[in-house]
């Protein structure tokens, strides 16, 4: 009886392993955003959205990103993907992989590129089946700036950076995120807000990063400059989630893939 007791816990277990799916975010603080509650964490949103639409899977998230990375920071040896990520993380099913924001300061488009396509093949070595989704990421000017260029302006990060993210999603047939594209949609209607304030600006005068337009109207004398902070809020955290939502649904409308490694 004792034995097959045992037995029969083995088998519920296995089965219920057979249905999780672990799903990682790899990125800079744009997907660490440590400065924002838990709550509002893009491994969070998505828990609940991936959980609720996928109902016959478990879906685990794991948030592996590091603040001030460029790709080959996190990917150095000893850095944050081997030590957060390879470390600690067994299995990987899905892969969301978002950077840009750092890398636009130290390395030339092509460098980029070549960096995140060997990114991709590190993971895929690592985490044999896994599924890659590349993103692209939010623009950062703020609402005067957009009312001066129009809301068909592009900026620089995305025709030279988020470019070569595109471009490389396509030649490796990895679904996308398209954020930043989506982002110029919702600021043409208005909903311009998607970003922090400046973060040095709120240190300075509230002692703490201020994620919303609550103090908007005090600081009007700072003008454009307290607008300008690149890092998403709550509301961009928002769009993130409909965004990655949208491509795996498409992408994956039923169920999402699992390797063959758990």
């Amino acid at each position: 009886m004792v034995k097959y007791l045992i037995c029969l816990i083995c088998f519920l277990c296995s089965n219920l392993a057979a249905q999780e799916v672990h799903v990682a975010f790899l990125g800079d603080s744009s997907t660490e955003t440590s400065y924002l509650a838990k709550k509002d964490h893009i491994d969070q949103l998505m828990a609940k959205s991936l959980n609720d639409h996928y109902k016959g899977q478990k879906i685990i998230t794991h948030n592996v990103s590091r603040g001030g990375a460029t790709v080959q920071r996190f990917m150095k040896k000893g850095g944050t993907y081997e030590t957060r990520c390879q470390a600690k993380i067994k299995h990987i099913d899905i892969c969301f992989i978002k950077f840009a924001g750092n890398d636009e300061s130290f390395f030339t488009p092509a460098e980029f590129k070549s960096n995140l396509s060997n990114m991709c093949k590190r993971v895929q070595t690592d985490y044999p089946g896994v599924a890659i989704i590349l993103s692209t990421g939010l623009g950062y000017k703020d609402a005067n700036w957009w009312k001066m260029m129009g809301k068909d302006a592009e900026e620089p990060i995305s025709k030279k950076y988020y470019s070569q993210i595109r471009a490389l999603a396509k030649e490796q047939s990895f679904p996308l995120v398209e954020i930043y594209y989506p982002q110029m949609e919702e600021r043409a209607k208005g909903n311009w807000d998607m970003t922090i304030r400046n973060q040095a600006l709120a240190k300075k005068y509230y002692g703490k990063v201020i994620t919303d337009s609550s103090k908007d109207e005090e600081r009007k004398a700072d003008g454009i400059k307290w607008f300008k902070d690149g890092h998403p809020s709550e509301n961009g955290m928002k769009l993130f989630q409909r965004c990655m939502m949208k491509t795996l649904t498409t992408s994956y409308p039923k169920q999402l893939p699992r390797t063959d490694k758990h």
